[in-house]
């Protein structure tokens, strides 16, 4: 099996970033504050084990400066 078919073949999450898809269901059906706000999704392309593990380190540090932009916006007050 080539390489192509194995990324057709309904790669998903990590492994489909890993692999140069875009795949990300925050993206693809946004719910939430998705629907709002997003968090660029994070490829590779060689989709190996090394590749999957820097989507998800490349991720993590995306989603935590996400996460500190959406709460620097929140009104100030007793609640935040």
């Amino acid at each position: 099996m080539s390489r192509e078919q194995a990324v057709e073949l309904g790669l998903v999450g990590p492994a489909a970033r890993a692999s140069g898809l875009e795949r990300d269901v925050r993206q693809d059906f946004p719910a939430g504050i998705f629907q709002f706000s997003q968090i660029p999704p994070s490829t590779a392309d060689s989709g190996d084990v090394f590749a999957r593990a820097m989507v998800r380190w490349l991720e993590l540090q995306r989603s935590v400066g996400w996460i500190e932009r959406e709460t620097a916006g929140l009104p100030s007050g007793a609640i935040r």
